[in-house]
Formats: C-alpha cells, structure tokens, sequence
C-alpha cells in the first residue's frame, strides 16, 4: 500500500510540475501577445494620427540624417559646407597661408546641381585666394572684401540664384 501511496504522491508532483510549466508557458505567451499587440497599436495609432504617408515620410527624414550632410532652415534653403583648406598667398617677402572653412547657403532645389559643381568652385577659389596679399585681408573691410568676392565666384560657377549667401565660418591667416 505504501507503494501505491508513494506512487500516487510522484504523480500527482508531476501532474504539478506540468501544470506549473503550462501556466507559465501561457504567462510567457500572454507577455509576448502584449508586447505584440502595443506596438501594432502604437504603429496603427502613429499611422492613423499622422497618416501612413507622412509617417513613411517622417521615417525616412529621420534615418536619412547624415552628419556631414547640409542643414536646412524653414525657407527652403540648405547650407554645404566645403572642406576645410588652406591657401598659399600672394607675397613678395615670404610664404604667407590663409586656412578657411566656407558655407555656400543654396537654395534646397538646387543641391545636387550645387554639390556636382563643388570642385569646379574650390578651383575658382583656389585661385582667387593664391592673388590674395596679407594685408588685404586685414580687418573687418577685408573679411567683408574676402566674403564678397566668394559669393561673387561662386555664384558665376554655381548660378545666380542657387547661391545665396556664402558664409566665412572660420579663418587663419599665418
């Protein structure tokens, strides 16, 4: 009799030990469901709210952010940066440099035009600055001058109304 007993007691921890296991399989199963089911709303709510168009929209605007790409402002214009350089000036008592970062501010409809023609406008400057003097460059009138002349040069190489502005974000003159 004790064998059964002791039978009926092993049985009836495995008939737990299953139980048990079942209620959590389902706990798990009713977790991931959840997890499930709030993002298919908030993904359903998000199209809804916004519209699935413009969703898509805002996705790929937010995975399409580059760092070193341009930064657009409201009126539709975008700012590109040209790489860092440094010019050798024009001197007849020593080698003289001038190191610069420049901005192009351009109209966002114009970008990859812009963009294309980057090299042909760092030749153009490149040898705008190579005639450049230190002491035209001196002072505020000089920067001025400088800044003038650039949006003068870039616009014959990129378009009258592509160019903007052009900025002198930083520059050295050694």
């Amino acid at each position: 009799m004790d064998a059964i007993e002791h039978q009926d007691d092993d049985d009836k921890k495995a008939g737990a030990a299953k139980a048990n296991g079942r209620a959590i399989a389902m706990r798990a199963l009713g977790v991931a469901g959840l997890v499930a089911a709030m993002g298919v709303a908030a993904v359903g709510g998000a199209v809804v709210a916004v519209g699935q168009e413009r969703l898509l929209e805002r996705v790929a605007a937010l995975t399409a952010k580059d760092d070193n790409a341009h930064q657009s402002d409201a009126a539709g214009l975008a700012h590109v940066p040209l790489p860092e350089t440094v010019y050798t000036l024009s001197s007849g008592t020593g080698t003289h440099y001038l190191m610069a970062k420049i901005t192009l501010r351009i109209d966002q409809r114009d970008e990859n035009a812009v963009r294309a023609n980057l090299p042909a406008l760092q030749t153009v400057l490149q040898t705008f600055m190579r005639e450049l003097t230190v002491d035209e460059l001196t002072g505020a009138a000089g920067l001025y001058q400088l800044r003038k002349a650039c949006l003068h040069r870039a616009r014959k190489v990129m378009g009258d109304q592509a160019v903007k502005d052009v900025f002198i974000t930083e520059i050295m003159v050694q």
